[in-house]
């Protein structure tokens, strides 16, 4: 039965090529030959391929089965140099039930860190060899960097009829893979040992990454992972290591294409444990030079292959209208610069209009444009060798259609502040604002440009942003603030303010003080009735600095490091603040700031301190129950009266610090009898100068610790 992958389009996952010397990664080490089934699950599920894993037991279990490329193993796809008749033979893979990989020298072999090249004895149609595989090291978190991997063989197997393959020194940047000559060859065997097709698929592209037209697109699924994209600058030349195929971490990506790292060699992200190298060029130069006894690749330079001098110039990048009026375009573009590929100049082309630019140029402005019309222009590098082609993933034309201008902003106002820098020094600053502007039909504006002394500011502020604020500025000094509506690219006329200077004060970058000694204390508090705790805090004012009077303080309570509530305002003739309602048995601490107006401020803060333990804030007071003072008859007009209660509920943390009691008239006048403090453990006291045959109101008072009280009342008769 065919397994689910296919070897042109399918529906699993796809591999993407690995730029060669790109980071790889794996066990520390050299790995031994055999290796144990479950270490090959492993592996393979690592692979992210359906080919792969469905191999995982025979490879494991049995000696690989390799084949080499085009020009040993029968093929039926012939790998015709585009554009010729030239056969090309000179490249070779080495593929097995698990990957392919590629062989670039007698006992060396390269392949992806995810399906390496080590499955114990290789036994091949010009011989066997026993192999030995090392992984590129693991970064100090453990983790794999890259996903190379190269095999050193037990014994030499022989080299193609044409050669092997090369290494390129260098990684030649996206512009120059645009000019390069010649065509890169995609190979892969495909396909598991269940379904091995009957030949190595291949396919041709540009160096730079692009398929010739009507080209078949190539995808990399199980059994391709290690397998190699060749480039041949000519028809007759030996190829040259452009990528090895990969995809455990870009398996989501498109397949047979080059990532941003791009080009032949490339940086580790983080340099591997136990070697200097930075690059995997220089890695693998490590790796060659502790085995001398193996015949090391062979190295070239760029400028070995091809004549750079004689190569069309690199197309400019990132070629793009950056700014409009009514009847303007400003014009700009990158550089592509390698000093080994000349450039004599630039070609801006329009319909009817060429203009030859210096080749020192990234930007011009085309005039004479009319609102209302699309224009579009063609940007082209020059030297005596023709001039630049298109660029992978760069554009060579842009479009525009000229708006009308934006009526300009309204109302430009300045606003002078103090502010404080870093390490609370005085600084000055600028606000400015201003009304959006009268609208103009077919403008409609979407942004803003500020210029602050003639240098832009903020290149897009948005329709809300119309108040910045401009900083670092001098005391006592005017500047020049212009805006523009802005509509797309097109700008309005400027409007300008220099009207406002900043503040008088000291120079900027002089230190303004903080309150000092901010001293915290808590307490209980319980006279509104129920339980409270409060924090009292007070400071000294600041020490006065010309230009800078204290306008206000804020006061903020911090509870166990979070903020616990604020206030802000108090007077700044203030020294003191009491802030309550805080929980029991909790730290707080006080951060006290002076404020210079509205835009500055300095800080200090207490030390921490704690509150009372006891019950929870807002805990009411309780009166004394079952009061009763029946009226004992001594003498008609003087009476006593025997007060009694029940003690208070206790509450926790908050003490009853004393009694008393008070009889007055029932129908309402002067106390007629009052007892002296009573003790915090009193339940009675006797009461004189009453009159038997009158009734009158007993009033009983409970003292607790925080100042607060609570009030029972009784009647007390005959």
């Amino acid at each position: 039965m065919r397994p689910a992958c296919s070897w042109f389009g399918h529906a699993s996952r796809t591999h993407t090529t690995e730029n060669l010397m790109f980071g790889t990664q794996g066990p520390d080490g050299p790995k031994e030959a055999v290796r144990p089934a479950a270490r090959w699950r492993g592996d393979l599920r690592r692979a992210l391929t359906c080919g792969l894993a469905a191999t995982a037991l025979a490879a494991a279990t049995a000696p690989a089965a390799f084949a080499v490329g085009h020009g040993v193993y029968p093929t039926e796809v012939p790998t015709i140099y585009p554009g010729t008749t030239q056969a090309i033979d000179a490249w070779r893979l080495i593929g097995g039930g698990q990957a392919s990989a590629t062989q670039v020298a007698p006992r060396w072999v390269l392949a992806t860190g995810h399906a390496p090249a080590d499955g114990g004895i290789w036994t091949k149609d010009r011989g066997s060899a026993g192999a030995t595989t090392w992984f590129m090291p693991r970064d100090a978190t453990g983790a794999r960097i890259g996903d190379i991997s190269l095999t050193l063989l037990s014994e030499p197997l022989p080299a193609p009829a044409t050669g092997f393959p090369r290494l390129l020194e260098e990684t030649p940047s996206k512009p120059l893979l645009s000019v390069l000559p010649g065509q890169v060859l995609f190979a892969g065997f495909g396909g598991v040992t269940a379904d091995r097709l009957p030949e190595p698929k291949v396919g041709w592209a540009t160096p730079s990454g692009e398929r010739e037209p009507g080209q078949v697109r190539l995808q990399a699924i199980g059994g391709d992972s290690g397998s190699a994209a060749f480039w041949f600058p000519t028809p007759t030349s030996a190829p040259v290591i452009r990528a090895i195929t990969s995809g455990e971490f870009l398996a989501n990506q498109a397949p047979w294409t080059f990532s941003d790292q791009g080009g032949f060699s490339g940086t580790f992200p983080q340099t591997p444990v136990g070697s200097n190298a930075t690059t995997v060029a220089e890695w693998l130069r490590e790796q060659f030079a502790k085995h001398p006894e193996a015949t090391p690749p062979q190295w070239v330079t760029l400028d070995e292959l091809v004549p750079l001098a004689a190569l069309r110039p690199m197309q400019p990048g990132n070629f793009r209208p950056v700014s409009a009026t009514s009847s303007s375009v400003l014009l700009r573009w990158e550089h592509a610069d390698d000093a080994r590929v000349p450039r004599t100049g630039y070609r801006l082309t329009r319909p009817g209009s060429i203009v030859n630019l210096p080749a020192g140029t990234t930007e011009y402005r085309v005039t004479g444009l009319t609102a209302g019309q699309s224009y579009d222009w063609e940007l082209r590098a020059v030297n005596d060798n023709g001039v630049s082609p298109d660029r992978f993933g760069e554009t060579s034309t842009v479009s525009y259609a000229v708006r009308q201008s934006p009526g300009p902003a309204r109302n430009l106002s300045l606003t002078g502040e103090r502010s404080l820098g870093a390490g609370q020094v005085a600084d000055y600053c600028l606000r400015a604002a201003w009304d959006a502007p009268t609208e103009v039909a077919g403008a409609p504006v979407t942004s803003y440009v500020v210029l602050f002394d003639g240098e832009p500011t903020t290149t897009s502020l948005g329709l809300n942003g119309r108040s910045p604020r401009f900083c670092g500025l001098d005391p006592n000094t005017t500047h020049v603030i212009s805006v523009q509506a802005k509509s797309d690219l097109t700008l309005s006329n400027s409007t300008v303010n220099t009207s406002n200077p900043t503040p008088a004060g000291v120079p900027r970058g002089t230190p303004i003080p903080a309150p000092t000694n901010v001293v915290a204390t808590t307490r209980l508090s319980t006279t509104s009735g129920s339980v409270d705790y409060c924090l009292d805090v007070s400071w000294k004012a600041p020490t006065a600095v010309s230009g800078w009077p204290v306008t206000s303080y804020n006061v903020l309570l911090m509870q166990s490091g979070y903020g616990a509530g604020a206030t802000n305002g108090l007077p700044a003739t203030s020294t003191k603040h009491t802030a309550c309602e805080l929980e029991p048995d909790s730290d707080y601490r006080a951060v006290v700031w002076s404020n210079y107006g509205a835009t500055a401020a300095t800080s200090a803060s207490s030390t921490a301190v704690v509150t009372p333990n006891g019950a929870p804030f807002g805990t009411p007071l309780t009166p004394v129950r079952n009061l009763v003072a029946p009226i004992v008859t001594r003498f008609l007009a003087s009476s006593c009266a025997n007060v009694a209660w029940a003690a208070p509920t206790a509450i926790q943390g908050v003490p009853v610090t004393s009694q008393s009691v008070v009889i007055t008239p029932a129908a309402g006048g002067s106390p007629v009898a009052a007892s002296a403090s009573l003790s915090a453990s009193a339940t009675a006291v006797r009461l004189c100068g009453l009159v038997s045959t009158r009734t009158y109101t007993v009033t009983h008072t409970t003292r607790y610790a925080g100042g607060g009280t609570a009030v029972a009342t009784g009647v007390a008769k005959r």
